[in-house]
């Protein structure tokens, strides 16, 4: 019953919302959720309520612009309610963040906390949204290929990709604030959505009560850089470690000359490995090895069995290191159009492409070719995207003293802990915390995290309570019987 009157009042808010904004632009109107949302809202029993925000796509001459939709969804706290709701800015650039309210709903920001998720434009359910199906189509030697295909494609069909940035999409935000009558908002940012947090807090900073930024990317740190060191040290990290835990170091004592080994090996005969579908088959190279290791790495429940996988692949045996992979969701939501959009006009015009080279170059060479590429393609990428430069303030650091608590995972090989480290030198009134078993991403990750942001988001002003910490260990590695 509560949730059913939740959801009748919430609904007939936005409806007169939407109702007394009728031809404005930017204007919001009330829609039915998607069937997967609905779903997800009576298996939780939650009170959901969705719409889409009509904006301009070129905010620059907005009067000549074409419109554009973005999906937009509210969920009711399921008890008590803070003053403020909470704003959820998605990662990629390009990933939905309507993919993440089935997490949402199991987390204790549901019960909380009113959450409001709008997919950035250009991805997830907002149209038009800049997925490249070419990529489906691609052989290994063809991702320029496809990239530029792509390129050609959308803008062909009219779309203006050098519209799609972070300080459109901080607009798109105050707008959507403003249809909906919200004075401020808590936003949690995670990895590119930190990015996106920033830029909103630059923009519009009256609009912010306080930030949570997750595995930190701010504006002014230039990533490419230092990509493939970071990735490197977080694999020695996992190999220090592991030496550093009994356990660990009896069952895997030859663990890092075992992955140095199968690397090199892979990378000279690629293993070719049948799938369980009835024919398919996989080959798998040293590099492919790195890059499964990478994403294990940046995922806390797959970080503790990376011991055992590089060791049975050094026996030959890739059935586990496939099932993690096999674990990944596959659903075709993220849009690789935005990120590019956003990556070639505001990263990589600022990086270096040779300091990236020579983070790259003081890797050991066997596996130095894999992570320079994690480095090094995207500067080829953005040659074949070929949005214009965003002004030099996209690269600047971004001074605040909002309340923000920084949450870094410290295997985190994609936003290492230093930036959120830099990040905090700028804001007056920040909290950095590094939890010692997590890669990419935090909040989510376990109990600590989510008892400090609780405290965090009741009394942002005061330091959040930080006694869980000591109780923090580095991963439990499996070891296998």
């Amino acid at each position: 019953m509560r949730r059913i009157l939740q959801m009748l009042s919430l609904a007939a808010w936005l409806l007169a919302v939407s109702a007394s904004a009728q031809g404005e632009i930017p204007r919001f109107a009330a829609d039915e959720c998607p069937e997967f949302i609905q779903r997800l809202a009576a298996e939780n029993d939650a009170a959901i309520t969705c719409g889409y925000l009509l904006v301009a796509e070129e905010r620059a001459d907005a009067r000549n612009s074409r419109h554009i939709q973005l999906f937009v969804a509210r969920i009711a706290a399921g008890s008590r309610r803070h003053s403020a709701p909470l704003l959820f800015l998605e990662g990629g650039p390009g990933d939905a963040a309507s993919d993440r309210i089935g997490e949402l709903l199991g987390s204790f920001l549901h019960q909380e906390l009113d959450i409001i998720i709008m997919d950035q434009r250009g991805s997830g359910l907002s149209r038009p949204a800049l997925n490249c199906h070419e990529r489906d189509q691609r052989r290994s030697a063809d991702t320029l290929r496809w990239v530029r295909a792509c390129f050609h494609r959308l803008s062909g069909a009219g779309i203006a990709l050098h519209a799609y940035t972070s300080a459109s999409s901080a607009a798109d935000i105050q707008d959507l604030l403003r249809a909906l009558a919200i004075p401020e908002v808590d936003v949690y940012g995670f990895s590119y959505g930190s990015r996106l947090a920033l830029t909103f807090l630059r923009e519009y900073p009256g609009s912010v009560r306080s930030l949570i930024l997750d595995a930190t990317v701010p504006p002014h740190v230039n990533i490419m850089e230092g990509r493939a060191g970071a990735a490197f040290a977080a694999l020695e990290q996992l190999f220090h470690e592991c030496a550093g835990a009994p356990a660990c170091q009896r069952a895997f004592n030859t663990l890092r000359a075992d992955f140095y080994e199968t690397v090199k090996r892979l990378n000279a005969a690629p293993a070719r490995v049948a799938l369980d579908d009835g024919g398919s088959v996989v080959e798998i190279t040293g590099d492919s090895f790195v890059y499964a290791l990478h994403a294990s790495l940046l995922d806390y429940q797959r970080l503790p069995f990376i011991p055992a996988q590089i060791a049975n692949a050094a026996k030959g045996d890739y059935s586990d290191m496939l099932a993690a992979a096999n674990r990944l969701d596959r659903r075709d939501s993220h849009s690789e159009g935005l990120y590019f959009s956003v990556l070639c006009a505001e990263e990589l015009p600022f990086n270096s492409e040779r300091r990236a080279h020579q983070d790259a170059a003081a890797i050991p060479p066997p596996v130095q070719a894999a992570l320079s590429k994690l480095a090094l393609r995207p500067f080829a990428e953005c040659r074949a995207w070929e949005v214009p430069r965003a002004p030099e303030f996209e690269n600047q650091p971004v001074r605040s003293d909002v309340p923000a608590l920084l949450l870094s995972g410290s295997y985190d090989a994609l936003a290492p802990s230093a930036w959120a480290a830099e990040a905090q030198r700028w804001l007056d009134n920040a909290w950095h915390v590094v939890f010692p078993h997590t890669g990419h991403g935090s909040l989510f990750a376990g109990a600590c995290a989510e008892r400090i942001a609780r405290a965090f988001l009741s009394a942002p002003r005061q330091a959040p309570p930080l006694a869980c910490l000591q109780e923090q260990a580095p991963p439990d590695f499996h070891i296998p019987a």
